[in-house]
């Protein structure tokens, strides 16, 4: 069973400010179902 993780919603309850890029990757972990490892990510972020 896989929970999905809205990191911006985290980052906005801190009050933490989020750049477009850093928004992109915290999208792309959050509706990962597995562990991208760091080119699995870059793939994925750059087909958004």
């Amino acid at each position: 069973m896989s929970r999905r993780i809205d990191i911006e919603a985290l980052c906005a309850e801190k009050g933490l400010r989020i750049t477009e890029q850093r928004r992109i990757i915290a999208r792309v972990l959050g509706e990962a179902e597995d562990h991208p490892d760091v080119e699995a990510l870059h793939a994925r972020a750059s087909s958004i």
